[in-house]
């Protein structure tokens, strides 16, 4: 339900556009008896102030949010609390190279998903 929430939220309150809605799992009398389940959800947001884009949800929600320029992209990047990661997609190098250069999260990626610590190292 609280993933459900930040979804309905961002559609109803904020006007975001869900471009892929995983509210409808379409699991039928086959599917998991019990539980909450919830798919791929990706969210167009009209604003930067909306709560999905401003908390984590820990849910399978991808926000996107689309800027003007790169300072107002890093502008927001930089002032979110949750420092854990950021990456870029670029085939430039000096893009990729102004962008970590500039980000404040702990870990940084270029042209990865997530940039986390990979085999034979542990996230934590």
């Amino acid at each position: 339900k609280r993933v459900e929430w930040y979804i309905d939220n961002a559609v109803e309150k904020h006007g975001a556009t869900v471009l892929l809605d995983g509210r409808d799992t379409g699991w039928s009398d086959v599917g998991p008896p019990t539980g909450h389940w919830i798919g791929p959800t990706i969210l167009l947001h009209k604003s930067a102030s909306d709560s999905a884009m401003q908390e984590e949800i820990f849910g399978p929600v991808l926000s996107i949010f689309c800027v003007r320029t790169a300072v107002e992209a890093l502008k927001i990047e930089n002032a979110s609390p949750f420092g854990n990661a950021a990456c870029i997609y670029t085939t430039s190098g000096a893009n990729a190279a102004w962008f970590t250069g500039r980000f404040r999260s702990a870990m940084l990626g270029v042209n990865v998903g997530i940039p986390v610590p990979r085999e034979p190292f542990s996230f934590g």
